[in-house]
């Protein structure tokens, strides 16, 4: 309210902000205040809360004195807003007094139209315990309750000792299976809390909850639920307990906002444990990890190549097999197979803080993926081989690992190459695209069109697939059908990374075909091979770039494809690129 420079006594508790350290401390509670020295000091006022009315001795010798003196609740979230308006009018500053209003009325009213069409089964279930005893709770009538509804859970001892703190049993506690723990705090050491939160997931009666098997098990320091800041107290609890619905908000960003906006203060210290971030997945799901992340086990190639050029290589612990990709020096980690048949046993003992696989998880059901999660892992699923997701991806690893900015300049590399493909073939029409046969080396004429990733990037750069009007995504072709098609341009797909033999041995399948000889492509030699990898993560500008030169060499004559290969090799891995992505 800019009232900092009147207070000329604080309470023994009241230790924010900072600058109110240097104020004579006149109380512990409202009903142990020291009257002598709030006498000598002389105020025009006194402020206080509720505790006040248990020195009836204290209040007569202030009221002989003719001090006024007002009693309220800054913890009581219904009276904060009628607080802000008396002050404001007694330090003549109702503008200012407004503004404090409108900024915890905006994330007031997040939370509540977020919240508001949740029906009882959509909220989960929460056990909330005391800073000062373990099995203490909060029942309903109480403070703690209340804001607990109000973030959309249900209290698991509503139905106790009302308006109380009843103490529970571990056994009541498993009966009830909470979803989320919160345990409230005071310390905002790191170690302190560590421990804290270590010894409830360990604990008896709550290590066999859904709530710890699922990790969401949390601290909170309660004075966020005090005065203003009790609307990003509630963003931090709605967070943990509905964060599909809340994964586009950081609380400690808005809490970061308001100490600087209202009390000119850098935001310091833990009020909640551990952070947390929520990303939605490629399975559309909102996934919320806790953090930090210090050991991944990555199941996919391209996957592993974000982390790596976000600059977290060291914290990958565990590769994918048979990778092909960059950095070199990731071969260098432990293999632990890849999402199709990963090796859950070396896996498991390198305790990995986030385990990234794609979609070939499911491959096999539902039972690996819950073999992971049972063993009380973090997962995340994404599909670094689909370009339009790739963005979203880079943006949630810099999220996750803590290299927003990094994530950023990653984003606008790779939007500076699409961009200029783009825009070369906006105006091309489809008779001046060419015709295209994607192959696969060593399976036949079995080809991939519409809806997989492979055919999606070939259009995307400027061809047309003989195989557009197939009614499955993976078809297999007869002779006569190529023959008849006569392609323009063949694109093989080969394995084997950047092994220059085995480039030309998947090309010379197509070029030494007699059944192929009179296509246009063999005639013209426009069969070309490449390697996955260099399509897919970060390095797919690159392969766009080969293809787009592939189908359109007038068109993007300027450009070196292979150069701009090793200019992202460098940038993202800083390493040198070698071998042979796309050939010729």
């Amino acid at each position: 309210m800019g009232g900092a420079d009147t207070i000329v006594g604080r309470s023994e508790t009241c230790t924010f902000p900072p600058s109110v350290l240097d104020i004579p401390v006149v109380s512990n509670t409202g009903y142990s205040f020291n009257t002598e020295l709030v006498l000598e000091l002389e105020p025009d006022l006194v402020l206080s809360d509720t505790t006040v009315s248990y020195n009836t001795k204290g209040m007569q010798e202030l009221k002989d004195a003719g001090i006024p003196l007002i009693i309220d609740e800054t913890g009581n979230y219904t009276r904060i807003t009628e607080i802000l308006r008396y002050l404001g009018t007694i330090f003549d500053n109702e503008t200012r007094a407004q503004t404090i209003i409108d900024f915890m009325d905006y994330y007031e009213n997040i939370v509540s139209e977020r919240l508001g069409n949740l029906t009882d089964s959509e909220k989960p279930l929460v056990y909330l315990e005391q800073s000062w005893a373990n099995w203490q709770t909060s029942s309903e009538g109480s403070i703690s309750h209340d804001n607990l509804v109000a973030a959309g859970g249900i209290n698991i001892a509503a139905e106790l000792e009302a308006g109380g703190y009843p103490e529970v049993s571990p056994e009541y506690v498993l009966d009830k299976n909470p979803d989320v723990i919160i345990k409230l705090f005071s310390d905002s050491n790191l170690t302190t809390c560590q421990t804290i939160r270590d010894e409830l997931l360990s604990r008896a009666g709550l290590s066999d909850t859904k709530a710890v098997a699922n990790n969401r098990v949390y601290l909170f320091d309660y004075v966020l639920f005090n005065g203003i800041r009790h609307p990003v107290g509630m963003l931090y609890w709605v967070t943990w307990l509905h964060p599909g619905l809340f994964a586009d908000i950081d609380p400690d960003a808005v809490l970061s906002e308001l100490m600087q906006e209202f009390y000119g203060v850098q935001l310091e210290g833990l009020y909640a444990y551990p952070d947390t971030v929520t990303i939605v997945d490629s399975t559309d799901t909102p996934v919320t990890l806790t953090l930090p992340i210090n050991r991944i086990a990555c199941l996919n190639d391209g996957l592993t190549g974000v982390i790596c050029a976000l600059g977290c290589e060291d914290q990958i612990v565990g590769r994918p097999d048979a990778f092909e990709g960059y950095p070199r020096s990731i071969l260098e980690k432990t293999n632990v197979g890849n999402s199709l048949t990963p090796n859950l046993e070396i896996m498991f003992e390198l305790k990995p803080d986030l385990v990234v696989v794609d979609s070939a998880i499911f491959y096999y059901g539902d039972e690996t993926l819950n073999k992971i999660k049972a063993a009380g892992l973090q997962v995340i699923m994404e599909d670094s081989g689909t370009p339009s997701r790739l963005t979203t991806i880079i943006t949630n690893f810099g999220q996750i690992l803590n290299k927003t900015d990094r994530a950023a300049e990653i984003i606008g590399t790779i939007d500076q190459y699409t961009s200029l493909i783009t825009t070369r073939l906006e105006n091309v029409t489809d008779s001046e695209r060419p015709t295209f046969y994607l192959a696969l080396m060593d399976y036949g004429w079995l080809t991939m069109t519409n809806g997989s990733n492979a055919n999606d990037r070939l259009v995307a750069c400027g061809g047309i697939n003989i195989a557009v009007n197939s009614t499955v995504m993976y078809p297999e072709l007869s002779a006569e059908y190529i023959i008849e098609a006569n392609p323009d341009v063949i694109i093989v797909s080969a394995y084997g990374g950047s092994n220059l033999q085995i480039h030309q041995y998947a090309r010379n399948q197509i070029m030494d075909n007699p059944i192929l000889s009179d296509v246009t492509a063999v005639k013209e030699g426009r069969v070309h091979t490449y390697n996955d990898c260099v399509a897919t993560g970060v390095q797919y500008p690159a392969g766009w770039l080969y293809f787009a030169k592939c189908f359109h060499p007038d068109l993007f004559a300027d450009i070196d494809p292979a150069a701009i290969h090793a200019e992202l090799i460098q940038d993202f891995f800083g390493e040198e690129i070698d071998g042979v992505y796309v050939y010729p």
